[in-house]
């Protein structure tokens, strides 16, 4: 049996070109980047050097599908049978309050990964977007709404950008989160949510029932946590094209 060894680069700082759903839309953006591979003894002295040059090589135009078609230069050059690949980096979007129109940029941690294990020899490349969210408090946890992080993990082999799930995600929930609110806000807020009936549990169904509708994501799982004072609430989601689960818990200490 030929000797194997594990070898990575964690959480490296490195400079992208995300891919947009359109060129003009491409930006630039401090990622940071971890790649692990399980390679041949033999190689263990090259790994570090052609993991750099490979993040280099591929640095422009970084999207799930250009991932997921580079993951095979990553598995040639390495020798390996073996990689997995994050790029993990911060999405903003400006947004406007609901009254005032007061202008703030809203931040969305997002990671793209890809992976492509020996057996079965299949690459499986994903984006993951966490979303600040308003929610219903659903341990009757003080009064008013709460804030809570709703998690979005796809996998899919097309260019399924942050925006849209964003997008989705907005208008699914009761409201977004904003960087900066009014009085004004916080009061249009609280009555939003008086009218809201939904529980976390039923939004996040509604959201999956949605994603369900896009044929180009191939799975995807949501979940959304509410932190209290006592203990944080889970709700989570999976599916993919034919079956969805779900499932709710609190988490003990």
């Amino acid at each position: 049996m030929k000797k194997t060894i594990l070898v990575s680069i964690n959480r490296k700082p490195f400079p992208i070109l995300l891919k947009g759903e359109h060129s003009p839309k491409e930006k630039k953006t401090a990622a940071t980047v971890s790649i692990t591979a399980r390679i041949p003894f033999e190689h263990e002295m090259d790994w570090h050097t052609i993991m750099l040059r490979l993040l280099h090589n591929h640095r422009d135009c970084v999207g799930i599908k250009t991932l997921h078609d580079n993951i095979a230069d990553y598995m040639k050059s390495l020798n390996a049978d073996f990689v997995r690949v994050d790029f993990e980096y911060q999405h903003f979007i400006e947004k406007r309050a609901p009254i005032s129109g007061e202008l703030g940029w809203v931040v969305y941690p997002c990671t793209i990964s890809a992976r492509t294990p020996s057996v079965p020899s299949k690459t499986v490349a994903s984006l993951k977007v966490d979303a600040p969210i308003l929610c219903q408090s659903i341990l009757g946890v003080g009064d008013g709404p709460k804030e809570g992080i709703l998690t979005v993990t796809i996998e899919s082999e097309s260019d399924i950008q942050p925006d849209y799930l964003i997008d989705t995600i907005d208008k699914m929930i009761p409201a977004p989160v904003y960087s900066f609110l009014k009085d004004e806000d916080k009061d249009f807020l609280i009555e939003t949510f008086k009218f809201c009936n939904d529980s976390m549990s039923e939004t996040i169904r509604k959201l999956a029932e949605e994603l369900h509708k896009n044929k180009k994501i191939q799975w995807f799982t949501l979940s959304i946590n509410e932190q209290s004072p006592e203990r944080p609430y889970y709700v989570s989601v999976s599916a993919n094209q034919g079956m969805i689960t779900e499932e709710e818990y609190l988490e003990d200490f």
